[in-house]
């Protein structure tokens, strides 16, 4: 190989009388230098990197061996050799089909290592020769029993990473799990069944190794995908004190079903029941146990089960369980169309049925298990239970018959089928069974005494004002038009004497309530009139009254006739 030289610069250096050597007189001659072979610069002398020579492919080797060592090292005198880039710097290829840099690992250590000079190996950024990227070690160390092709490695006031994205947009930063099938990247291998799409362990240092896993969450197909398609399912894992892997503790189907450790997803209607904080939740038919503080005895707590149409029910099981609120706390039951009902029912001290009426609105029946309102169950508030302190009682039986409501006691006084609301009371003293209050005050009551019944409304004298006679009494009656009539509701059925409201109302109208005709704008339904015939007394009172002083003069007259 035949190399030309020629040197652009001049030198004052004299020439010296060595023919061999090129003169400084004549550096800018042109010089043909020629090697043996293929050899640049330099000998062949075995063992000694002394020369640049070029392959057949054109590529410059150190000595002309093409071996692992010759490549990789630099040397001189058996000392490495430092390249260094100074400021600004940079490797630079113009033909842009190929890798600017490229690193070719022939032996065992790191392809590429950076890491500072001040204090090397502290946090280094290593390739293998392989590829496994290392930031934070030399080495990657084997985490949860593997090896991973990308480890980042914190350590003092670091953490290991952070993901960010910042962008005029609503797009997120995001971290992916993707998994195939494909032979390598470059082609397409749809995941079936089963197969895991990710995984995100909790690992820890047990003192020994990287291997121990204390919490996992596992993403896996769960159906069968296709294009566009990737059923999956969600599975929780903890580790257990004393054991060496997670167990699955909570799954979200590709349905969103819940499963408990695993493929447990209960029944339908059931609901989630916790096991504190020593134990796993499970599934339960909705059967729920406590105890009372109270002092309840007896069969006093009625209310065993709260039905809800379609659910599982919410059961007490036993009489001392109970249901409360505390203070703050509101519960409002409520139905959204005219045939839902809400019911509180029982059957003795067990589970119990519902009675859903479900013609005419939302109800609020008491039943037992039968589900019959003939077998209607006893509510009772206040005192204690089957006993005369009982404040309010409603007893079985169907709305048209026993099923009335007594105040003041358990039974009826009075074992007529027909009564619908009876008070009681032991004493025949005065008892006021009921009072009527308003913002006046006590305007009217029903009260008892021995074998009779008030019905009175406010007189007082303290209440009134503008008192005078009534007058023209007799004249007032005599427009009053009584009659005898039967109800259209029930036709052919007793006549009885009463009067016309609305002819009552012109002659005295606070007899009266309602208006002639009178019908609900809101609907069109009529409102019909009512009469109060008690406020008709004081009118016949003055009557009558008239009449006696008109019958004691017409007396006088005929004792004075008869005297002459």
């Amino acid at each position: 190989m035949t190399v030309s030289l020629k040197h652009a610069f001049t030198s004052n250096v004299a020439d010296s009388g060595d023919a061999t050597l090129v003169q400084p007189s004549n550096w800018n001659a042109e010089h043909n230098l020629t090697a043996n072979a293929n050899s640049l610069l330099g000998t062949v002398t075995a063992g000694s990197v002394t020369e640049i020579s070029c392959t057949s492919a054109g590529r410059a080797l150190l000595d002309d061996a093409d071996a692992a060592a010759q490549r990789a090292t630099l040397a001189a005198a058996g000392t490495g050799v430092t390249n260094t880039f100074t400021a600004n710097q940079i490797v630079s290829v113009t033909d842009n089909t190929n890798a600017a840099l490229r690193v070719t690992q022939l032996g065992t250590g790191n392809a590429l290592l950076v890491e500072d000079s001040a204090n090397p190996d502290a946090t280094p950024f290593a390739i293998s020769g392989v590829g496994v990227v290392t930031s934070g070690a030399t080495s990657a160390p084997t985490i949860a029993g593997a090896s991973h092709i990308m480890n980042i490695l914190g350590s003092g006031s670091y953490y290991p990473a952070a993901f960010g994205y910042t962008a005029a947009s609503a797009l997120p930063a995001a971290v992916s799990f993707v998994k195939s099938r494909g032979a390598d990247w470059s082609t397409r291998g749809s995941v079936v069944d089963g197969d895991l799409l990710g995984v995100l362990a909790f690992v820890g240092d047990d003192g020994t190794t990287l291997n121990s896993t204390g919490a996992m969450i596992r993403a896996s197909v769960e159906g069968t995908p296709g294009t566009g398609d990737m059923p999956g399912r969600l599975a929780f894992l903890t580790t257990a004190d004393g054991a060496a892997t997670p167990t699955e503790r909570l799954r979200i189907t590709s349905t969103g079903a819940f499963g408990l450790s695993g493929a447990n997803y209960g029944s339908a209607n059931q609901v989630l029941i916790s096991g504190g904080s020593a134990a796993a939740p499970s599934w339960s038919s909705g059967t729920f146990s406590g105890t009372s503080s109270g002092t309840n005895t007896g069969d006093q707590n009625i209310f065993q089960t709260i039905a809800v149409s379609g659910q599982s029910n919410v059961v007490a099981d036993s009489t001392a369980d109970t249901l409360t609120l505390v203070a703050g706390t509101n519960i409002a039951l409520t139905t959204n169309a005219t045939a839902d009902s809400i019911t509180i029912a029982t059957s003795g001290l067990g589970t119990a049925a519902t009675q859903n009426t479900g013609t005419s609105g939302a109800t609020i029946p008491f039943c037992n298990g039968t589900n019959t309102w003939a077998n209607a169950q006893t509510f009772s508030l206040g005192g204690t239970f089957d006993a005369t302190t009982t404040a309010v009682r409603v007893s079985g039986g169907t709305p048209s018959s026993t099923g009335r409501v007594i105040v003041g006691g358990i039974s009826a006084g009075n074992t007529t089928s027909t009564v619908g609301l009876e008070t009681i009371t032991a004493s025949t003293a005065l008892r006021y069974h009921v009072v009527f209050t308003n913002g006046n005050g006590v305007v009217g009551s029903i009260s008892t005494n021995a074998s009779a019944t008030a019905y009175t409304t406010s007189s007082d004298y303290r209440l009134k004002e503008n008192i005078e006679p009534i007058s023209n009494a007799s004249h007032r009656v005599s427009l009053l038009n009584p009659v005898r009539f039967n109800w259209i509701s029930d036709p052919g059925g007793p006549v009885v004497d009463g009067f016309i409201a609305h002819e009552v109302q012109s002659v005295v109208p606070e007899a009266i309530t309602g208006q002639k005709d009178e019908v609900n704008p809101e609907d069109g339904r009529p409102v019909f009139q009512g009469i109060d015939q008690s406020k008709l007394v004081p009118l016949l009172a003055a009557a009558l009254k008239e009449a006696i002083g008109e019958i004691a003069d017409l007396k006088a007259r005929v004792s004075a006739l008869e005297g002459a």
